[in-house]
């Protein structure tokens, strides 16, 4: 995701959606926006490498990390990893 389509989902203000953070299959943070910070890059990229190691035989899952203080979605395609941080309601 480039970081005009990072611009194009906090512009428009999708419901609920804090921040967006995109890594490189090393951890590399490609850009952050919003409460997403690039410091957090490695980790996101790490939970991703992780979960899709329980079942390499299926596609990679989509992750749900949820708190009282909102919840990040980690979703890794090819060699991009994709966190969307979303607030609470």
């Amino acid at each position: 995701m480039s970081t005009k389509e990072m611009d194009a989902l906090l512009r428009f203000r999708l419901p609920g959606i804090a921040g967006v953070i995109c890594t490189d299959e090393h951890g590399l943070c490609l850009g952050a926006k919003g409460v997403a910070t690039r410091e957090t890059s490695g980790h996101i990229a790490n939970i991703a490498e992780s979960a899709a190691r329980l079942n390499p035989n299926l596609p990679p899952p989509v992750i749900a990390i949820e708190s009282e203080g909102g919840s990040i979605l980690i979703k890794k395609e090819g060699t991009i990893t994709m966190g969307i941080y979303k607030s609470p309601n």
